[in-house]
């Protein structure tokens, strides 16, 4: 898998522009798509699981101060998209969610 040189991929993503090849005006943000959109989408590679796992923690940074609604994140997220993106370079079968992030209720006093 060839690299993206960085300054296209961070133009990408703080622009909100996804998926590989096609018109700017014509891409949207992962975080735009539905779910099945966007496990369509890291399968058929238009985003990686990173690239998708990035843009969604740099959102959940931006407005989470304001909102509160996470009290942890997994600091293994990043690590765990570069594995789905690992397997699915390899050919190797992923689950049906792989490479979508996923945010849990926390309905416990932790």
């Amino acid at each position: 898998m060839t690299s993206e040189p960085t300054a296209k991929k961070q133009d990408r993503q703080e622009f909100g522009a996804g998926g590989k090849g096609g018109d700017a005006v014509e891409q949207r943000s992962p975080l735009s798509l539905d779910l099945r959109e966007l496990a369509t989408a890291v399968r058929n590679r238009e985003w990686t699981a990173t690239e998708v796992a990035e843009v969604a923690l740099r959102r959940i940074r931006e407005i989470d101060g304001g909102v509160n609604a996470f009290c942890t994140l997994d600091d293994t997220a990043l690590a765990q998209a570069e594995e789905i993106d690992a397997r699915l370079a390899a050919g190797t079968e992923v689950g049906p969610l792989a490479g979508v992030p996923v945010g849990v209720k926390d309905l416990l006093w932790t």
